[in-house]
């Protein structure tokens, strides 16, 4: 999928189905993925964004809500972005279950600023018709002629907000207006969409689903484009020291090459090799051919070699795994190591976070600031009159006062200290005593 992204470069992607436990943030390649998933060990649902790394300094915040539900805040030089990423139930889901999901979006939209561009997008499982009587929430080029259930229950909540939903406003082809595929290969679906504040309507100019991007998935990626001026700050810098940096660095780079060797960077995933890529490869041609040309015999050819990718990525992951599990019986003359391998396999994998948040909760992902941020700390901590300090709710260090139980007591005198130990010799002497006594007792019966 990161693949994918990159070739169509796309800066931020909601993704839904992540199904991944617990919520946190993680680096793969040049993308930062956030995600937002269940708490209870099954590995369903799941949201998240995946954010190009060189906009990772206009993202403020991430909050992760539930397996349904997330969003992010980016910076702007006006008015901030802020993404809710929604995956709704389906159409044959409880009623419960949707009345709750809904419940949860209203609310998590409630409390989103309104001096932002609040953005709805993601997986809402509805089918939104060409219905006049909606008024601007919908337009007429929608593919569907007309609503559903859950496409009911969505433009109730947008007309309620004064929201319009983006992806029925623009004329497309209808392979362009696809969102989902079934398994059959001919029923199509439009339930993917993208929602805006009315009055930033302007902002979106552009919606269109490409077929071409090979997620293995059901789901074709929706693109928007959208107008915005993302608050840089280095667009500032001044050009000629930028083209003066910039060839001495490649001067520096040339030298070291030409004296170390270049060092090619080693693959993070060990278990990815050449025969998982040629088998992803043979993947994506027989989608391609299936999508040109769905006949029963391509789309079971596609079928067939989905499988066969599946197939081999599991037994090279297991594979991994397993030597993973032999390499420790040559750590066992090293403890600390030993049951540092041990307590990786144990755990497993576990997301690395490249950033931390200041006191607002605004992401810092810039690693001198993140330098300073934890000078700033640690000179506020150990320069304090007291070493325990804590934080005021002004986010202000004040100093803690700890009471024990009891009052504190002076130091004891020489008196004191005499009569203590003079006590204490007399009770060992009567103990002494007592048990010579029972053990002369003993020995006369």
């Amino acid at each position: 999928m990161i693949d994918e992204i990159t070739r169509y470069k796309i800066p931020i992607v909601a993704i839904q189905e992540v199904r991944w436990l617990n919520s946190g943030s993680i680096q793969s390649g040049n993308s930062i993925i956030f995600y937002s998933g269940l708490q209870t060990g099954r590995h369903e649902k799941g949201v998240g964004f995946m954010i190009d790394k060189a906009m990772m300094n206009q993202v403020k915040k991430f909050v992760p809500v539930n397996e349904r539900i997330c969003y992010i805040r980016i910076a702007q030089q006006k008015l901030d972005l802020i993404i809710l990423n929604c995956y709704a139930p389906t159409e044959n889901a409880d009623d419960e279950e949707k009345n709750s999901f809904y419940d949860t979006l209203e609310a998590t939209f409630d409390v989103l600023p309104k001096n932002c561009i609040r953005l709805i997008v993601g997986d809402l499982n509805a089918q939104v018709g060409r219905e006049t009587s909606f008024g601007q929430t919908i337009r007429k080029e929608s593919w569907h002629l007309t609503t559903n259930n859950n496409g009911q229950k969505i433009i109730d909540f947008y007309c309620s907000k004064d929201l319009i939903i983006s992806s029925t406003y623009f004329p497309r082809k209808n392979i362009y207006k696809h969102t989902w595929s079934a398994p059959d290969g001919k029923t199509k679906s439009q339930i993917d969409h993208i929602i805006i504040d009315k009055r930033h309507k302007t902002s979106i100019r552009n919606i269109k689903s490409y077929r071409g991007a090979d997620g293995d998935t059901d789901h074709y990626l929706v693109v928007a484009t959208f107008v915005l001026k993302l608050s840089v700050k280095w667009r500032k810098h001044d050009p000629d020291k930028v083209t003066l940096w910039s060839k001495t660095k490649k001067s520096l780079t040339k030298a070291t090459e030409r004296l170390r060797g270049k060092r090619t960077k080693q693959n993070e995933n060990h278990w990815f090799n050449l025969e998982c890529q040629a088998a992803i490869n043979k993947r994506s041609l027989a989608r391609q051919n299936m999508m040109l040309n769905p006949t029963e015999e391509n789309m079971s050819e596609y079928s067939q070699l989905r499988t066969l990718a599946n197939k081999v990525i599991r037994q090279q992951k297991r594979a991994m795994e397993k030597r993973a599990i032999e390499d420790i019986e040559y750590y066992k003359k090293e403890p600390r190591l030993f049951f540092k391998k041990c307590r990786s396999i144990k755990e497993g994998f576990k997301a690395r976070t490249n950033f931390i948040t200041d006191m607002n909760g605004h992401i810092i992902s810039e690693p001198s600031e993140i330098v300073r941020k934890f000078q700033e700390y640690f000179e506020e901590l150990l320069n304090s009159n007291n070493s325990r300090t804590g934080m005021d709710n002004n986010g202000k260090y004040e100093e803690i006062l700890h009471h024990t139980a009891e009052p504190e007591l002076p130091a004891p005198n020489i008196e004191e200290i005499e009569i203590i130990i003079f006590i204490f010799f007399y009770f060992i002497k009567a103990a002494t005593t007592k048990v010579i006594g029972i053990i002369y007792n003993v020995n006369i019966k």
